[in-house]
């Protein structure tokens, strides 16, 4: 019985060491991929099923970290309760004691405790998964990669979502979402819950870290598409764009563009989840942005400034999180930014800091009570300058944990701005313009030139707040911006027909620097539609309406209103919802004029992608939308291989037309429920799926969903 054994585990040793030729696993790593009598593959293959009791070998701080010494589950398998004992007939001992000399609290499926009552999925008979999780512990699982690139992740799970984490090779990949409270930790349940990119072959390192919350059986990696192109810094058509006299170009090639701003895309203003976790815009919310923005014609867009810690934010996660501290997830987040730029050529306008005080924003006052300072030293104290050098030297230096390209060197970036709006700052503040705008210019002219000594690759874009003239002179300053709204200039008592006001300010820049209305909008359509002519005619570099919002990760989209304006954030492709501020005209007279400025016909409309992901919310469905999609289409039925019945079509995802008090309600943080099956009768069991359809044709179908109403 000994040399069989013997014999399949030297074949285990085998496996492995011909996975590991082309291994990123991180230098000084212990663990070894889990094996025994009676599993003995090695390392667990993607694509393909990770089973979660399967972390790998090494013990304590090397294959895991867990809170007690005690596995929890073989525990209760040693002892005998009112209810009998735990460890059930004809359950072997392998089974129920597996790995009961480690501290990871592992159970199986049991008759009594998992099939007594309806699950939504139902998972195999004697299925170990993790459970007993508190806060801080983690997994490690050596995996074979067999084929890189971007994976859906599907598991089953009891309980509520306990704010998993994927890192891969000990750099984070991306978060778990538990879409629904199933009731109970052994009522089960089915979800997609993430999506990684492997961006290496062969034996990489997998870590899951969790919470407190959930039991976790395994995790299915389905391969969706070939590893995204996210590092083109030597691709020599995609270079670092540069400027000649007032004009951009891209290699030898004049760069122009119309597009949209993007203020959400590097944090989340605003519906964030109770538990902060959907505060940073994950891959597929980047992803939702960046792929509206191509298909609206967009070459580029804008972030919005950095945000930064002030108490009365509700410990909001922040970018400036403290004095000369930088939270990390935050960058990683602008990471993922930068990085998924390149995959869906569009340069990005990424300004530093805000002069106003936006909730969960804010902006350089708080940067100087980080540091113990009073408002307003941030222009000119010396301590303060330094202090934001050193932010600088941070940001410009970094290494992007996506992609590994040092921020200073990464072409995604069209220019460095200096902030947000700083010629708000004295007026917000009841303050003489006149007085501060010289410490503006001082402070602008200041961090232009250290910005270009640490970075002489990218363009460098004013802020405002100071003098136009003086800003065109200085040779570290690349671009000039201009805001330009016809509903603020109307309540300041300004002119507020915006064609004009974007040639008066060309003709200042012409033949000394390029221009880029980098915020336009809140008009009418034809107000609009005469400024993005105008841009387009007079040789303007570019222009970006205000604003776009992605889809939820859990459902939905994000919605926002304009400071109390008709006018909500834009849905790409543009829905009924949007009907009182134009938003399916506005959304296509912005791609005809994107196209124009860029002087090629438009491209015929893509499908949308990637495929819907389907959720169950409270009575009803929520699903996370297919970029581009249009409406969608929701089939029913009573087997999970048909037939099936369409139960809705045209239903739309995009369904607030009054969002201002929306945002301010406690429903905002979390996702709506978009259609209730009025025809299912209750108790029955029914399978669901959704699909999106554009004009160009239809998304591929979601997952298949069971439930039991």
């Amino acid at each position: 019985m000994l040399k069989p054994a013997l014999k399949i585990i030297v074949t285990c040793a085998l496996v492995i060491a011909s996975s590991a030729i082309q291994a990123q696993i991180p230098a000084g790593y212990k663990g070894k991929p889990y094996q025994d009598s009676v599993y003995c593959s090695g390392a667990q293959v993607i694509p393909g099923r990770v089973e979660l009791a399967y972390y790998d070998l090494g013990g304590e701080g090397v294959g895991y970290h867990d809170s007690t010494p005690e596995n929890e589950g073989s525990k209760l398998n040693h002892e005998v309760h009112d209810y009998g004992s735990h460890w059930r007939p004809g359950i072997t001992a392998y089974t129920a004691f597996f790995r009961e000399k480690e501290g990871v609290d592992i159970s199986y499926t049991k008759d009594w405790a998992d099939f007594n009552h309806p699950n939504k999925v139902d998972p195999k008979v004697n299925q170990l998964y993790i459970g007993w999780q508190e806060d801080g512990e983690w997994t490690n699982y050596t995996v074979n990669v067999i084929k890189p690139g971007k994976y859906r992740i599907i598991t089953v799970y009891g309980n509520k979502d306990n704010h998993s984490e994927l890192w891969l090779n000990n750099s984070f990949a991306c978060k778990l979402l538990l879409p629904e409270e199933t009731g109970n930790w052994h009522y089960w349940a089915q979800a997609t819950v993430g999506e990684i990119i492997f961006t290496h072959q062969g034996l990489n390192l997998l870590t899951l870290k969790y919470n407190k919350g959930a039991n976790l059986a395994y995790l299915d990696f389905l391969f969706i598409e070939e590893k995204p192109e996210t590092s083109k810094n030597s691709n020599p058509d995609w270079p670092i764009i540069t400027r000649k006299g007032d004009k951009l170009y891209e290699g030898d090639k004049v760069f122009r563009f119309m597009g949209l701003a993007a203020p959400n895309i590097q944090a989340n203003e605003n519906q964030v989840r109770n538990d902060r976790t959907n505060r940073f815009p994950d891959e597929y919310e980047i992803s939702d942005i960046l792929d509206g923005i191509r298909r609206e014609g967009g070459r580029a867009t804008r972030t919005f400034s950095l945000s930064v810690y002030h108490p009365d934010d509700s410990n909001m996660p922040v970018y400036f999180s403290g004095h000369r501290q930088y939270n990390e997830e935050a960058f990683q987040c602008l990471d993922r930014v930068v990085a998924l730029a390149h995959q869906y050529d569009v340069r990005l306008i990424i300004p530093f800091i805000a002069s106003q005080s936006f909730p969960s924003v804010r902006g350089v006052d708080e940067f100087s009570a980080l540091a113990g300072k009073p408002k307003g030293s941030f222009w000119t104290d010396p301590d303060q300058k330094a202090d934001f050098r050193h932010f600088l030297d941070f940001i410009l230096n970094r290494k992007n944990t996506v992609n590994g390209i040092l921020y200073k060197n990464d072409p995604a970036i069209l220019a460095w701005q200096l902030g947000n709006e700083f010629g708000s700052y004295a007026g917000d503040r009841g303050l003489k313009y006149d007085e501060w705008s010289p410490k503006i210019l001082a402070w602008s002219l200041e961090m232009a030139a250290y910005i270009k000594k640490v970075d002489p690759n990218h363009l460098v874009m004013e802020a405002g707040g100071a003098d136009r003239e003086k800003l065109m002179a200085d040779t570290n300053i690349d671009v000039i911006s201009d805001h330009l709204y016809e509903y603020w200039n109307k309540m300041g008592g300004r002119p507020y027909i915006l064609a004009p006001l974007a040639l008066e300010s060309y003709n200042m820049c012409k033949g000394k620097k390029p221009l880029i209305v980098d915020e336009f909008g809140l008009g009418t359509t034809e107000n609009i539609a005469e400024l993005m002519k105008t841009i387009r005619e007079s040789d303007i570099t570019g222009g970006l309406m205000w604003s776009i919002r992605s889809h939820r990760r859990d459902g939905g989209w994000y919605y926002h209103n304009e400071g109390g304006t008709p006018v909500n954030s834009f849905h790409v492709p543009g829905f009924s919802a949007g009907f009182t501020y134009d938003e399916i005209p506005l959304l296509s007279l912005l791609r005809k004029e994107a196209y124009l400025i860029r002087g090629i016909p438009p491209p015929e409309y893509e499908k949308p992608s990637p495929a819907p992901v389907l959720f169950v919310n409270k009575t009803g469905f929520t699903w996370r939308g297919s970029t581009g999609a249009a409406f969608y289409t929701l089939e029913r039925a009573e087997s999970d291989d048909g037939p099936w019945k369409i139960i809705r079509t045209g239903l739309e995802d995009s369904v607030l037309g009054e969002v201002s008090k929306f945002e301010a309600s406690s429903e905002s943080s979390e996702p709506l429920t978009l259609f209730t099956d009025e025809w299912a009768e209750k108790g029955k069991t029914y399978f669901y799926r959704i699909k999106g359809t554009n004009e160009a044709g239809d998304s591929e179908w979601s997952q298949i969903v069971q439930v039991t109403w």
